[in-house]
């Protein structure tokens, strides 16, 4: 059997039933603010995934993950990851290291379905670009697995099964739907001429503490000021989260806001309240307030309920909390 993929722009999808997979390949780099369809555009570096023979109930398949640099590349992340129900029985699901212009990257896996089901399969690549921060590129099979012959469906010929009744999540295939999501939830609170002026799509970023989310980061301009803000994701599709919005763990606005109080401004304003110097002064978003503000602290005060500090609205220069040592 051969598994075959076609290209639709920038996704490519596969449908394999008792092995049905289908896959979807993105890529994240530096997106264009009026089309959604461009956030994905330009990556530094390609990611393709590839399992064949689809295997059937408590058979083996290989998965093919190959990873190409078009750059020179530091500290890169390769992760193939399983859902539940898929064991590994040979091969490496992951490989860390740099990457020069050009060079490939294959790993591969022999994997075998112990229950009926349907599956994701990812391929991730990830890459250092500044501060920290991550783009992600990915490729995903799905794998429906039923006691039934194996068949090949086209996508643009038949539908995809029916999920598994015995699974109640329906998660994300692709981080370009959370990038739709995360925008459509910014337009909506923010508003759209806000959103796409103040806000730059800088990528998505998983963290090892709280697996089940991603995060969508943008970076927020306003007067020369820039900070990075995010939207959590909930891509395990949590039927008890339709919105799939994590508002607690999300680092954005409540409103729409200007940073009009400049450095400066706001250190002056802590010196008229008697604030000793010197200062360490920086921009963050209040959790309490969801407000950008700026907080003026001198570390060296240490008195017992001492003032050592102020949260300054970054758009009013009013004084939101007052920071005092601790009792």
């Amino acid at each position: 059997m051969q598994v075959g993929k076609k290209l639709i722009r920038m996704s490519v999808l596969l449908f394999l039933i008792s092995g049905l997979a289908s896959c979807s390949t993105n890529g994240l780099s530096s997106p264009d603010k009026s089309d959604i369809d461009n956030d994905l555009a330009k990556p530094n570096i390609s990611v393709s995934l590839v399992l064949a023979p689809p295997p059937g109930l408590n058979k083996f398949g290989v998965l093919n993950c190959i990873a190409h640099s078009v750059a020179n590349l530091s500290d890169v992340n390769i992760v193939i990851e399983l859902s539940d129900g898929l064991e590994l029985v040979d091969g490496s699901l992951q490989w860390h290291g740099n990457l020069v212009k050009e060079q490939k990257v294959e790993l591969s896996a022999t994997v075998k379905p112990v229950q009926t089901g349907n599956y994701l399969i990812t391929c991730t690549a990830e890459y250092m670009v500044d501060d920290n921060r991550w783009t992600i590129l990915e490729d995903v099979v799905h794998l429906s697995v039923t006691k039934s012959e194996s068949a090949v469906i086209n996508p643009a010929d038949a539908s995809p099964p029916a999920p598994n009744p015995a699974y109640t999540k329906n998660p994300l295939s692709s981080h370009k739907e959370a990038i739709n999501i995360a925008r459509a939830y910014l337009n909506s609170s923010l508003g759209v001429d806000f959103t796409a002026s103040h806000l730059e799509l800088r990528g998505v970023e998983k963290r090892a503490d709280i697996p089940t989310l991603w995060f969508v980061i943008y970076e927020y301009r306003s007067n020369g000021y820039s900070i990075n803000l995010s939207v959590a994701i909930d891509h395990s599709g949590s039927p008890t989260n339709p919105s799939r919005i994590i508002q607690d763990a999300s680092n954005t606005l409540a409103a729409p806001q200007e940073i009009l109080v400049s450095r400066e401004e706001a250190e002056h304003i802590a010196r008229e309240k008697a604030l000793a110097e010197p200062y360490t002064t920086r921009l963050e978003l209040d959790w309490e307030t969801r407000r950008l503000v700026w907080i003026v602290q001198n570390s060296n005060i240490r008195g017992l309920g001492d003032v050592k500090g102020y949260v300054i609205d970054a758009e009013n220069g009013e004084i939101i909390r007052v920071i005092s040592t601790g009792v």
